[in-house]
């Protein structure tokens, strides 16, 4: 059994600019991938306090490997099935609460 099964991408966006010429280039999004991971859904409507420390309701805790890079609150990400062969959507979402511990990082959505 894999301890992370799940990839976990994130969505950035470019800014529009100009060109040389002066033109206008629209931005653009794209999802580019981030970690490996596992994701589980809160089937039981557990809360987690925010940074603010109002409690709220999340979708699903996303466990992350040490090695993986903090992501900012607000951030928009999915979660992808990691099999090749069925990539199916699990889940996506704005990040709530991103969590650096001690043998692995979470990440709630």
């Amino acid at each position: 059994m894999k301890q992370y099964p799940h990839n976990l991408y994130l969505k950035t966006v470019t800014g529009s600019s100009q060109d040389e010429s002066g033109n206008f280039v629209p931005g653009s999004e794209s999802w580019v991938f981030h970690s490996e991971c596992r994701e589980q859904t809160n089937g039981q409507g557990s809360v987690i306090n925010g940074s603010d420390g109002e409690a709220i309701v999340f979708s699903s805790t996303v466990h992350l490997p040490m090695s993986a890079v903090r992501i900012p609150e607000g951030s928009e990400v999915k979660v992808l099935n990691g099999d090749p062969e069925d990539p199916f959507l699990r889940i996506q979402g704005m990040v709530l609460k991103f969590d650096v511990g001690r043998l692995h990082n979470r990440l709630w959505l």
